[in-house]
């Protein structure tokens, strides 16, 4: 997958632009992994790669400390924080939701003090989702714990501080709030962690997962029964002085796009590193969220670089690294005869093709390609396939092979495993189906071997690298071609902010400014092809559970245009109902019947009224959505004190 498709890029340059349209992807749990895996690879410590002879003016130092923090706590807690999304988006039911449960549960016991545990979660509703990541940590020996919120999308509008600074024209929110002191009794409850992680983990999406579910009913539970913002005051006022400012009490800009499954990344990034007391907010800005971009627009123009070439998408020494490893094996024809890579002519052109027997796409492909070999074999020209099978059953397996032609087709044989995993790692190979052509000189001719046997399937251009066949190359879409340009500008935007700040010197910016030229350059030399015209790509089946965005062409016009109060309703004239007296109700009840009655007493006393004046249906909505989620509690809370 570009990179421009990537959900680490479209999160970190795409709040100002994305919007209503398809690209978001709120709480998607596919797109927070996509983001936590770009995250941890973007940051390892490795030398930013020049383009050029001179040393790259851009750089990110980094202090011992902080090289500690990055290495000990911000690359583990963003793995750790992968791993359990990846489980909870396997949960499919109720048994598993339960074993999930008794994984954290055992996690949760061996918290260490002062070790901050990243949480995945959100929810995902029947009209909207949205991520939200939660940081655990235990404060002390005596059995107090931390629950820290990190969110600036939905929610955070309404439940956290928001303050307007100096002259600017806009209200900015703080992403972090935190509840301290919280003992063992409720911090261990799993009644709780049962509820917050059935907002996304549960399925199939409910109209009661929503943020208020979130900041109305859990945490002020976890706060012990106090009222929120007072509950996260107080946790500031006993925060170390010396981290809670930069950490707790800065603001930010709102989340404009449902893009939550990176901007909370983000933001519990800021968290850890403020935390750890050996940054700044402006290190943070530069060393780590600046570095995020600059990686992810550098891999921009590498991948346009290959959108030109693709065969630079291979690099150099991997075909003969292949070639080594079915070396060292016998491959089999249909036939069951056996055959070494060392016996295959050197002028011919190879295919190494990957498929699966259960894909319809392999299926329909590897008939193209048999006729294509069946066609070429005839006239005596040299078309040589090795198949990879990334079937997991013998049976599949047999089911792939056992149809293909029997000349020029060599197979791996199913019990070379270790071979076949090896040769999907050498390849990257991420989908299928896949095949990587070698051409007559021994290089790599194109890994894009299925789109070219679709644009030649009689082969009329073998061996295709003469001036009259144009190779394959990869399609950049309209939409795909917004979201680079919208990279372009986010990147520019933050160089000069950078450069004002003295983090980017006179030579940075020059360097900036031909990454820019050059991906002008690029898209250009590629061209951009609306997706309805797209016609080269033909359906693909994936290895890996990934996070796929849908490409669509003219996007923009998704954008209301102004106009947006011809469509509204008009506001209704009735008068709001005068409420019965809420002091009536029992202050505690010590069932779940007594509950229920009470709830039916006091609503049913003024039904009447509620019926009158047409304000009945809201109002009951909201007293049985509160009277679910009470009784929910309860009754999670008592099956596991069973």
């Amino acid at each position: 997958m570009a990179v421009w498709s990537s959900a680490a890029f479209l999160g970190m340059f795409g709040d100002p632009y994305l919007r209503g349209t398809p690209y978001e992807a709120g709480g998607d749990p596919q797109a927070l992994l996509g983001a936590l895996s770009g995250f941890v690879k973007l940051l390892q410590p490795q030398q930013t790669p020049s383009t050029e002879d001179e040393p790259n003016p851009i750089t990110f130092p980094l202090t011992v400390d902080q090289d500690r923090v990055l290495q000990d706590t911000l690359l583990p807690q963003l793995a750790f924080c992968g791993q359990w999304t990846e489980k909870g988006a396997q949960v499919e039911d109720a048994k598993q939701f339960q074993s999930f449960l008794q994984e954290w549960k055992a996690v949760l016991s061996q918290l260490e003090v002062g070790k901050p545990t990243l949480v995945p979660g959100g929810y995902v509703g029947n009209i909207s989702t949205h991520t939200i990541i939660y940081i655990a940590e235990k404060t002390s020996e005596a059995g107090e714990y931390s629950f820290t919120v990190c969110n600036k999308g939905p929610g955070a509008e309404l439940y956290h501080p928001c303050r307007v600074e100096g002259d600017a024209e806009k209200i900015r929110v703080q992403p972090c709030i935190q509840i301290s002191a919280i003992p063992t009794s409720r911090f261990l409850d799993m009644a709780f962690w049962a509820l917050l992680f059935s907002l996304w983990v549960r399925k199939p999406p409910s109209e009661y997962h929503r943020v208020e579910t979130i900041y109305d009913v859990l945490l002020p539970w976890l706060a012990g029964d106090k009222l929120l913002p007072l509950a996260s005051e107080i946790s500031q006022q006993h925060a170390p002085t010396d981290w809670t400012n930069a950490a707790l009490g800065g603001v930010h800009t709102p989340q404009r796009s449902q893009l939550g499954f990176c901007k909370s990344i983000v933001e519990a990034v800021r968290y850890l590193c403020l935390r750890s007391g050996v940054f700044t907010n402006d290190e943070v800005e530069y060393a780590i969220l600046y570095k995020l971009r600059y990686s992810l627009f550098q891999q921009v123009v590498q991948d346009l670089v290959i959108a030109e070439n693709p065969a630079r998408a291979i690099p150099e020494g991997t075909l003969e690294k292949a070639l080594g490893v079915l070396s060292a094996i016998s491959l089999q024809d249909p036939l069951q005869g056996t055959h070494s890579v060392s016996a295959i002519d050197p002028d011919a052109v190879v295919g190494i093709y990957f498929a699966l027997s259960t894909s319809d796409p392999c299926r329909k492909f590897t008939k193209v390609l048999a006729a294509l070999s069946e066609k070429l074999h005839a006239s005596n020209k040299k078309f040589i396939i090795i198949v990879v099978s990334v079937d997991k059953e013998q049976a599949e397996y047999t089911a792939l092979v056992e149809h293909l032609p029997s000349h020029s087709w060599l197979i791996v044989p199913f019990a070379e495993v270790e071979t076949r995993q090896q040769l999907v790692q050498i390849f990257n190979v991420t989908k299928v189906p896949q095949l990587i052509l070698r051409g007559p000189d021994g290089t790599i001719l194109t890994p894009l071997g299925k789109e070219l046997v679709l644009a030649d399937p009689v082969g009329k251009f073998y061996p295709w690298t003469g001036e009259a066949f144009n190779l394959p190359k990869t399609i950049v879409s309209v939409s795909e071609s917004r979201c680079i340009a919208m990279g372009l500008k986010q990147i520019g935007i933050k160089t000069l902010k950078h450069h004002e700040r003295k983090n980017i010197n006179g030579l940075g910016l020059s360097h900036i400014n031909k990454l820019m030229s050059d991906t002008d350059r690029l898209l250009q030399v590629v061209g951009v092809t609306a997706a309805s015209d797209d016609k080269a790509k033909p359906k693909t089946a994936t290895l890996d559970e990934t996070f796929f965005f849908a490409s669509h062409a003219n996007m923009e016009l998704l954008q209301l245009q102004g106009k947006e109060s011809e469509y509204a309703g008009n506001a209704s004239e009735l008068d709001t109902p005068i409420l019965g007296n809420f002091l009536d109700v029992p202050e505690r009840v010590t069932s779940i019947p007594l509950a229920v009655a009470a709830f039916v007493r006091q609503w049913s006393s003024q039904a009447a009224n509620l019926t009158q004046s047409g304000h009945l249906r809201p109002y009951v909505c909201c007293a049985f959505t509160t009277l679910y989620f009470v009784l929910q509690l309860q009754m999670t809370h008592l099956k596991y004190r069973v």
